[in-house]
């Protein structure tokens, strides 16, 4: 499990030890509140990227940017959900040197605060998949399943004590009462 100190240093230290290697650069990560994520994103190579894939759990706003379009693909139980986010024409692309900021919205019933990562795809149809950044990860199915299945054996125990505990539960040893 990330604590915020550790989430932070993974994102600071990804973002700056990449800085020299890789061909996008992304910084920034969620405000004080966790509901509003903001990304810069910079493109360092050579070639301009069209496509930009983001994990998101319950986001109800992304914000793209000017000339760009969100399409979101809805969680599966093997994985999370996520936005696509694509340059609505080839001279909207993010073009080497260039930056752009991306922002998200989580709803109200929130997220946790995650190390993931975001793949950008470039004209030339190659991909870079740039980690260790600070993104909204949804409650997996363990999780999600906890409390019910909690409930459940708590009642299954609550049943099974009060029918030893009533009169009804003296074993019947097959002979009769005298009289």
């Amino acid at each position: 499990m990330f604590t915020m100190r550790s989430l932070g240093l993974a994102c600071l230290t990804g973002a700056f030890v990449r800085a020299g290697l890789a061909q996008v650069v992304v910084t920034g990560g969620a405000d004080a509140t966790g509901h509003n994520y903001e990304w810069v994103v910079e493109n360092r190579g050579a070639k301009p990227i069209h496509e930009i894939v983001v994990p998101e759990a319950n986001a109800d706003l992304v914000l793209p940017g000017e000339d760009w379009a969100s399409e979101w693909t809805k969680p599966t139980i093997f994985r999370g959900g996520y936005y696509t986010l694509r340059a609505n024409a080839p001279a909207a692309a993010l073009v080497p040197g260039a930056k752009r900021t991306i922002r998200m919205r989580i709803s109200r019933s929130g997220a946790m605060r995650a190390a993931g990562s975001f793949t950008f795809r470039f004209d030339d149809g190659s991909e870079e998949t740039v980690g260790a950044i600070e993104t909204p990860r949804g409650h997996t199915v363990l999780e999600r399943a906890t409390v019910p299945v909690t409930m459940g054996l708590a009642f299954i125990a609550f049943l099974l004590w009060r029918r030893r505990r009533s009169p009804d539960a003296t074993p019947n040893t097959g002979e009769s009462a005298p009289g």
